[in-house]
């Protein structure tokens, strides 16, 4: 089973600066403040899928893949690391921790990406 190709923009969104050419809004609208408390959070998935799951940093997401590629995009290029599966979901999350506990602790450690780790 493959992914059903995005729905088509109403004509109205055809000039977002934020929508990518998959439908999907692009890393650079999670910019600024929301770049803390937001994440993507990628599943294998489909009837061969095992459900692993993982997270990454909207800031480690616009590093690692620039600020127009969209969490679709970043899907598509993904692969499972337990099944080597190629049907992956993408779901953008939110960081429950308050803003207290995010500005003094920094990103959860689970969506750093290894960027935060020590040379």
């Amino acid at each position: 089973m493959s992914t059903p190709p995005p729905r088509p923009r109403p004509a109205s969104d055809n000039g977002s600066a934020f929508t990518g050419d998959d439908g999907s809004l692009m890393l650079a609208a999670y910019e600024g403040w929301q770049a803390d408390a937001y994440r993507l959070t990628f599943g294998c998935e489909g009837e061969h899928g095992c459900q692993r799951r993982t997270a990454l940093g909207i800031r480690p997401a616009i590093a690692r893949f620039g600020r127009s590629m969209t969490d679709r995009g970043i899907a598509k290029r993904l692969r499972c690391s337990g099944c080597r599966g190629r049907n992956i979901g993408v779901q953008v999350t939110t960081d429950t921790r308050g803003t207290v506990t995010r500005e003094r602790d920094g990103p959860a450690p689970e969506t750093r990406a290894d960027f935060a780790s020590p040379a």
